[in-house]
C-alpha cells in the first residue's frame, strides 16, 4: 500500500482531485511477484487473465520494451470490487511481474535515481 503522503504527492503531481484519487491513481495498492525464470512471468500473466472477480485495465510491458535505463518488468493494472463500510467499491491495483534479476536492477535504478535526483551520471549509467 502507498502511504497517505505518497498518494497525496502523486495526486498533486498529476493534478488529481481528492475525489478522483481512487479512479486516477492506479498503484495505491500493489503486489509484486518475483520469479526465477522469465517464462514464469507469462505463466503468471495467463493466470491473472483467467481469474474471475477482477478486470485487466492496463498492461505496461517493460519486459518486451525495456525503459531506456534498462528497467524490465511486466506491470498489470487491475480493478476489483471490495466491500467497504460504504458498500461495494471498485479498487485499482498494480501487479508487477519480474524475475529476481529484474527486481535487483529495479532496486539499484530506484536508489540511483533518488541519490542523483533522476540525473544518474553517464559514467555510472554506462558501467551498470
Amino acid at each position: 500500500m502507498k502511504s497517505p503522503q505518497s498518494i497525496i504527492e502523486k495526486a498533486k503531481k498529476y493534478i488529481v482531485t481528492l475525489d478522483g484519487i481512487p479512479y486516477k491513481i492506479k498503484d495505491i495498492a500493489g503486489v509484486r511477484f518475483v520469479t526465477q525464470f522469465e517464462e514464469d512471468i507469462f505463466l503468471l500473466w495467463e493466470m491473472i487473465t483467467r481469474r474471475s472477480g477482477m478486470r485487466v485495465v492496463e498492461v505496461k510491458d517493460y519486459f518486451s520494451n525495456p525503459k531506456r535505463s534498462g528497467y524490465k518488468s511486466f506491470h498489470v493494472i487491475i480493478e476489483y470490487d471490495v466491500n467497504t463500510v460504504d458498500g461495494l467499491s471498485m479498487v485499482l491495483c498494480e501487479i508487477q511481474l519480474r524475475t529476481l534479476a529484474m527486481d535487483f536492477w529495479a532496486s539499484i535504478e530506484h536508489s540511483l535515481n533518488y541519490k542523483y535526483r533522476n540525473e544518474v551520471p553517464p559514467q555510472i549509467r554506462s558501467r551498470l
